[in-house]
Parts: C-alpha cells; structure tokens; sequence
C-alpha cells in the first residue's frame, strides 16, 4: 500500500512541477473550455452555485493561471444554463443572460464556474446546471498593471487556429476526454469545504448511476474508477483533492500532445 500511495505522490508531485506559473506581472493563459456530453449540476449552498469543469491552456508561452484568476467566455450563447423553479420547471438561458462567475482552479486544467446566491434569487431557481457546447475559450480579464497584457493579436489566435486545432481533444468523445469528464463529475459529486471518510462507494454511486454506465465507454468506467479506488484506498487526505490531481494526470499529456502539433502556428 505504501507503494503505491508513494508512486502516486510522485506522479503528482511532477506534474505540480511542470505545471508551475511564471514569475506575476504577464497576463496568463487563454484557455479551453471542455464540452460536456451531459448538462452539469452545479453545487449549491448559501452563498452560490457553483460547478468544477474542466479546460486546456491554448498558449503554451504565457503563465500558469493562479487559483482565482477571473476570466471570461467569448461565445456565451454556447454556455446554456438550465435554470428550475420550485415548482419543477425548467427554463434556458445562456451566459449572457445570467451573472455568471468563471475563475480558475486547477492551474490550467481546470475552472469554477459559479453564480452568486443573490442571482440564483434573481433567478427564481432551485437548482441550476450548464450544457456546454463546443468551440468555447476563455479570456483572462484585463487587471491593472499588468507588465504584459494580452493583445487584441494573440486572443485572436489563441480563440481561433488554436481553438479550433483544440477541439479534437475538448469538443469530441474519446477515451481520454470522456475519463476527464467523468473524474471532473466524481469531483463535483463531493463537497468543497469537508472530506468524506465513512462512504467512498456512496460518492461514486451518485454520480456513477445505471444511465451513466449503460452510455459510457467500458474503458473509461475503468479509468475513472482506477482513480477513484486509488484515492479512496491509498491517498491519506482529502479524495476531493486528490481526484483534482488525478484530472490532472489526465489532461495535462493531451494538452501537451496539443502543443506539440500546434508548434507550427
């Protein structure tokens, strides 16, 4: 057991290391959105709602975002939000239509989207989710001072030829992108702010239901639960946590395969 709680360390430690931000002062990455496949249920408490999906940086030279760094989406009307009242019933609106909040939080592989419980008042709902469709970026907002600003030239690339040579990896059903999609679920299944000790296959049962595994790839149910039993079993701290490292393990050698064939532009 000891053995492999330590490979997993290691795998963690040196992806934390090849993924560490530049010196602040430079705006940081444009990033992807991943599509979903499914709406995703956002977690609601007191203050907001909010949900974890995950994202690739679409420029290789400029800095790791920070936890928190705002950014925004640049096609709202793809970013369809599934609003329900108390009486059951559904409405759509997308982005633009709502005060939605996107910061990142797992360097470049993964962001919180969020509304804030005032407009979730606003809004008349009960619970809220989010379809997201392809071709999606994110723009970090302008912040005073900064030494190196993004220009109007490299969001344009980046949004563009980059996002678009992005899509086979973010927008399309494969092994890899549907094992990230379903670790980013288990991860959104668990509370932020307290680690479940006493019901490990509880947490998976909620999110990995009957209609999930009768519409998802034999191969990805395995390496989605690899992680998962791997953290439940040998990983000594919070599951959440460490479900975040393994998404990371996931997307960040697509993302790297991305780099390699975009070189060129």
């Amino acid at each position: 057991m000891q053995h492999k709680r330590s490979g997993w360390l290691a795998a963690a430690i040196g992806l934390a290391i090849s993924a560490v931000a530049a010196p602040a002062g430079a705006a940081p990455q444009v990033l992807a959105m991943m599509a979903s496949r499914d709406p995703i249920p956002f977690t609601c408490n007191d203050r907001e709602c909010y949900a974890l999906v995950g994202s690739f940086c679409l420029q290789r030279d400029r800095d790791v975002p920070g936890f928190g760094e705002p950014y925004e989406p640049n096609f709202t009307e793809r970013l369809k939000i599934s609003l329900t009242d108390s009486a059951g019933n559904i409405s759509t609106m997308t982005a633009s239509d709502v005060a939605l909040k996107v910061h990142s939080h797992s360097t470049y592989t993964m962001v919180r989207v969020s509304l804030a419980r005032s407009e979730i008042d606003r809004l008349h709902a009960t619970a809220v989710a989010m379809q997201i469709e392809p071709g999606v970026s994110l723009i970090p907002l302008a912040r005073a001072g900064d030494l190196d600003p993004q220009t109007p030239q490299e969001i344009a690339l980046a949004t563009g030829p980059m996002r678009i040579a992005a899509s086979r990896f973010l927008d399309t059903p494969s092994v890899s992108a549907d094992s990230a999609r379903l670790v980013a679920a288990l991860v959104n299944g668990l509370p932020e702010s307290r680690t479940i000790h006493d019901d490990y296959l509880g947490a998976w049962n909620r999110v990995v239901t009957e209609s999930v595994r009768q519409k998802t790839n034999s191969e990805v149910l395995e390496r989605a639960e690899d992680s998962f039993r791997a953290c439940a079993q040998y990983y000594e701290g919070s599951l959440r946590q460490c479900l975040l490292s393994h998404h990371q393990q996931l997307m960040i050698p697509e993302n790297r395969k991305f780099w390699d064939e975009t070189s060129g532009y």
